[in-house]
């Protein structure tokens, strides 16, 4: 599985969420390579929602047709994440990823491979503190 990052901000949170993003993407997928999933998810897709007007896009957890992709659009409240230093930004995207962990049996993953997902969104924390 490969975790992919996109975004839906506000031009002022731009380059703040990039950074993470950069940050997040390559470290969750430095383990992902050698995770041991047994699901046929090939893709963990994840869009910030990090605007002004907190309704401006709706939440969404979803899997595609074929079972190989799962698909989240999760808020970050702008405010915060707009005062946020750079590092708790990391932490405010990184518990939106955890946020995913807890959508994912609902749309068919395994247990077990949550669990994993788990563990190495826990070990990137671990990095960030």
């Amino acid at each position: 599985m490969e975790l992919w990052i996109g975004a839906e901000v506000q031009d002022d949170v731009y380059d703040k969420h990039v950074a993470a993003r950069r940050l997040l993407q390559e470290r969750v997928n430095s383990r992902l390579k050698d995770a041991d999933l047994r699901g046929a998810w090939v893709k963990w897709a994840f869009v910030s929602i990090i605007m002004r007007k907190a309704d401006a896009y709706k939440e969404v957890a979803r899997k595609d047709t074929k079972g190989q992709v799962i698909e989240f659009r999760l808020r970050i409240d702008h405010a915060q994440f707009k005062r946020a230093t750079q590092p708790a930004a990391n932490r405010m995207l990184l518990e939106a990823l955890a946020r995913c962990l807890d959508k994912m049996e609902g749309l068919g993953v395994l247990a077990e491979d949550v669990k994993v997902l788990r563990s190495v969104i826990d070990q990137v924390g671990g990095e960030l503190a």
